[in-house]
């Protein structure tokens, strides 16, 4: 009986994009009849790539929001690493500490989501202060 679930999941999967696929191809029989090939090359290519933004932007919305922002703010930090990188000679000690900052944040970054869930990384939401006063300390 449980193999037979899992065979339905198994084929439920990519009706997804099959199924947006094919209703942009339905819809190109409401073109006029010389554009209705063309319509139908570019629906199977736009197919897969909207039902991945769409399960992506869905993803997103999935996570907690303190686990998005310290991503984000992760994901910002090895921009600006990238970027200190570019800016100084290889082999300097400089050069050499934002290579291992860069990669610890790479790590951290990478490990994010399962030391969240396993509970090793506890993110609280920051705490805001009125504009133009500083934020309470952290007790």
């Amino acid at each position: 009986m449980s193999n037979r679930a899992g065979i339905v999941d198994k084929l439920g999967r990519p009706a997804g994009s099959g199924g947006l696929t094919m209703l942009l191809v339905g819809l190109c029989s409401k073109l006029p009849i010389e554009q209705q090939q063309t319509g139908i090359l570019i629906a199977s290519f736009f197919g897969p790539v909207l039902t991945h933004f769409f399960i992506s932007l869905i993803h997103r919305f999935m996570l907690p929001i303190e686990l998005a922002l310290y991503k984000k703010a992760l994901k910002h930090d090895i921009g600006n690493a990238k970027e200190g990188l570019t800016n100084l000679k290889p082999g300097t000690p400089q050069h050499t500490q934002l290579l291992k900052v860069m990669s610890n944040t790479q790590i951290l970054l990478a490990t994010a989501s399962q030391d969240y869930y396993s509970g090793k990384l506890n993110l609280t939401k920051p705490h805001s202060a009125p504009h133009g006063q500083p934020s309470a300390p952290a007790k």
